[in-house]
């Protein structure tokens, strides 16, 4: 190795002229595409390498474990390499290894003398020159390197520098890739993660509604079995409510407009046969924009859920209810109206004792809003007025 290793000559080496003019140009170039597609720079950085120190060969080697061994991988090969991009070689046997070892750039001269994996048919290596590479840690994490074919060319120190200052542009690349890998890779097990959840909450509800289905067939008396059907109705909604939350996106902020509008579609067509598109027409109006947290979604679709199902239940032939959402200052409010038979005169939400009504009261608490039941010549009206806060609420 001390016969190839001849790194001390760099210094001995100055090239004629300068060439900062075409080495600015080539970071500028890099910079940008950087920014484009941080992927792709790998192939430009070995481009540029060659181009700006004249050199004929070159490519980029990672240190990774295969099968339980260290070694480096090469990525971008250029020149009479090209055909081995993806082959690996020894972490601990390449020049590679020398370079994170002493964490510098080394010369070596006919590296194939040491390293015959290095050797190619009618194109003896001259001179390569490796560069390290950093990773996010600080430490190299593999190299970037150039070789010359021709006996003639040797490389010094301006072509050192040159390739040290594009290593450190392939080095925020790679850094920049390996977020986005794990960013990927992350993003993929939390979206499996939250399959497995929903699969999972789907099939508790589906098996606690076939119970209680199953129940009320055997149970005697028809109060019991309307009871028993209406809670296993009940879990139908939740799942509904459950799965639209799910399939809404992006879960920190949710348009309720479009929520709420497949929600009640959805609702409308899981009467059992009771309800159906024709029984009701639910439209609704929210601003396109607005955005609310998941948490509070789901409240405000299990108040739908009982509302609008009531408006099913008491819809005489085809009706129709209307869902508006209206923000104003620090407040939104969230109104329910429908042109059935209307409430009873004197109506008093407070005062009811059936579990859908008291369940939505208990939500609008929880919000700290307020429930309004007013009375309307047309039909049911309900408005529900509940504190607004722009850091809460997100609109985007």
């Amino acid at each position: 190795m001390d016969d190839i290793l001849i790194s001390d000559q760099l210094a001995l080496r100055r090239a004629p002229g300068s060439r900062l003019k075409s080495e600015i140009s080539a970071l500028n170039e890099l910079a940008q595409e950087l920014v484009r597609t941080p992927t792709a720079i790998m192939d430009r950085l070995v481009e540029l390498s060659l181009n700006l120190c004249d050199a004929e060969s070159g490519g980029i080697s990672l240190y990774e474990t295969a099968d339980g061994e260290p070694v480096f991988r090469w990525h971008a090969l250029k020149g009479r390499f090209a055909p081995f991009t993806g082959e690996t070689i020894p972490r601990n046997f390449s020049p590679c290894g020398v370079v994170l070892d002493q964490q510098k750039p080394i010369l070596v001269k006919q590296p194939e003398r040491y390293y015959p994996y290095l050797a190619l048919e009618d194109a003896p290596i001259s001179e390569g020159l490796w560069a390290p590479l950093v990773g996010l840690e600080g430490v190299a994490v593999g190299t970037l390197w150039i070789m010359s074919h021709d006996p003639d060319r040797h490389f010094t120190q301006d072509d050192c520098d040159t390739l040290l200052r594009l290593a450190a542009f392939g080095s925020v690349g790679l850094a920049l890739n390996q977020v986005s890998i794990q960013k990927d890779d992350l993003l993929a097990r939390q979206d499996l993660m939250l399959r497995e959840i929903n699969h999972r909450v789907s099939n508790s509800l589906q098996l606690a509604n076939s119970m209680l289905r199953l129940q009320e067939r055997r149970a005697v008396g028809e109060e019991a079995k309307k009871e028993l059907r209406t809670a296993a109705d009940r879990l139908v909604s939740i799942g509904l409510i459950h799965t639209r939350l799910y399939k809404a996106g992006d879960m920190n902020a949710i348009k309720i407009g479009a929520y709420l509008q497949d929600l009640c579609i959805d609702l409308t067509a899981s009467g059992n046969g009771r309800f159906s598109l024709a029984a009701l027409d639910v439209a609704v109006n929210a601003p396109e924009a607005l955005a609310l947290p998941p948490d509070m979604v789901t409240k405000l679709g299990v108040i739908v859920n009982e509302l609008v199902t009531n408006s099913f239940k008491y819809a005489a032939g085809s009706s129709h209810c209307q869902i508006g959402v209206t923000q104003s200052g620090d407040r939104l409010e969230l109104t329910i109206s429908d042109n059935g038979p209307g409430l009873p005169e004197g109506f008093d939400p407070q005062l009811q004792n059936g579990l859908g009504m008291r369940m939505v009261l208990s939500l609008v608490e929880q919000m700290d809003g307020e429930l309004t039941a007013k009375p309307s010549a047309e039909g049911a009206r309900f408005v529900i007025s509940l504190p607004y806060s722009t850091g809460a609420l997100p609109t985007s």
